[in-house]
């Protein structure tokens, strides 16, 4: 997929794989909240780097798991903050209330996200690890 934004000017390519993973387990709102927050983020975190590009995965593990796991380019080590990484919106304000909706959908299905950079490969990384059960 080629992904235009354009009152952002923003060109990236963005790498869909997915399985048969089936989000029945979940409310709407809570399926919205994660991938909108997590995508943003992704997006916003590409828009200054140089590949801008973001790769989705979405599968099952041992058919008890969904993972959900969004990478994209960043050229610039983000900082992090008390298990969170520090927003470069100008709006400070603005930090950290879509990872907080993204936690608060994830604790209903014993959810769990995990964030890192890979210096090297000027990788960001978002996982989630739920439970279909």
């Amino acid at each position: 997929l080629h992904y235009h934004i354009p009152f952002l000017n923003l060109h990236c390519i963005v790498l869909i794989h997915t399985t048969d993973v089936n989000f029945d387990f979940m409310k709407d709102i809570d399926i919205i909240s994660i991938f909108s927050n997590l995508l943003n983020n992704a997006i916003e975190g590409s828009e200054t780097s140089e590949k801008k590009l973001i790769y989705v995965n979405i599968y099952k593990m041992n058919n008890n798991f969904v993972i959900i796991k969004i990478e994209n380019s960043c050229d610039k080590q983000p900082i992090e903050e008390n298990g969170f990484y520090k927003t470069t919106k100008i709006s400070q304000g603005e930090h950290g209330i879509g990872l907080k909706s993204v936690v608060n959908a994830l604790k209903q299905y014993n959810g769990d996200l995990r964030m890192e950079y890979d210096s090297g490969e000027k990788i960001f990384s978002s996982m989630i690890m739920m439970s279909v059960n």
